[in-house]
C-alpha cells in the first residue's frame, strides 16, 4: 500500500513545492497519469505571462 501522506520537495515542473505547486506535487504523485496535463497547463500559463 502506498503511503497516505506526500511531503512535496519542490522543483517539479519548475514550481517551489509551496501551495498550489505542492498540491499538483501531489498530485502527480498519488496519480502519474495527470503529469502531462499539469505539464501542459503549466507551460500554457508561462505562455500567457
Amino acid at each position: 500500500m502506498k503511503p497516505r501522506l506526500y511531503l512535496p520537495r519542490g522543483n517539479f515542473l519548475g514550481m517551489n513545492g509551496n501551495y498550489t505547486a505542492g498540491v499538483l506535487e501531489g498530485l502527480s504523485h498519488f496519480f502519474p497519469e495527470s503529469e502531462q496535463l499539469i505539464d501542459k497547463a503549466v507551460a500554457h500559463v508561462e505562455c500567457a505571462r
